[in-house]
């Protein structure tokens, strides 16, 4: 088998790909012309979002890059949020913990009469906003289907 070799794109270079075949076998393609005005270079290792850190005693989030530590605002219920599944962590030897449905709505609104699923849904989505490189592939506030919610997160 032969392996596969990869070639740096430069501007203007076509790329081809087979849409279809149509009677006659005769190919129809899609072609796709790569512009690259600005002559991109290739950056080795490019890490965006390295990790998340909880301070416990400020209540504070913050996204830690290579380059900076900036911290994320949150709202009041965010911040409960937050804090309730970091001292579950703590108290689970620093390690993720599944938090139900029904403990982050006793931990954030102090009662589960009224409240349902779906706030508790729209709170992590204004959060995952805020934290995730991409809110669709969680990396640190992450779904466990039917259950609740896990977050991985550093607490200092």
């Amino acid at each position: 088998m032969r392996s596969l070799e990869t070639m740096p794109l430069a501007d203007g270079d076509v790329i081809l790909i087979l849409g279809k075949l149509l009677p006659g076998d005769r190919p129809v393609f899609w072609e796709l012309k790569f512009r690259d005005p600005g002559e991109t270079q290739r950056i080795e290792g490019f890490q965006p979002l390295a990790e998340m850190e909880y301070n416990l005693d400020r209540k504070q989030l913050f996204r830690i890059t290579r380059q900076h530590r900036e911290e994320i605002k949150l709202s009041p219920q965010e911040r409960d949020l937050i804090d309730y599944m970091v001292q579950k962590n703590l108290a689970n030897n620093y390690q993720a913990i599944v938090c139900q449905y029904e403990e982050l709505i006793k931990a954030i609104w102090g009662e589960t009469f009224g409240r349902t699923n779906n706030e508790i849904n729209r709170l992590v989505w204004a959060v995952r906003d805020k934290i995730e490189l991409d809110s669709g592939e969680p990396k640190f506030l992450k779904t466990v289907r039917g259950e609740g919610y896990l977050l991985e997160v550093g607490i200092v």
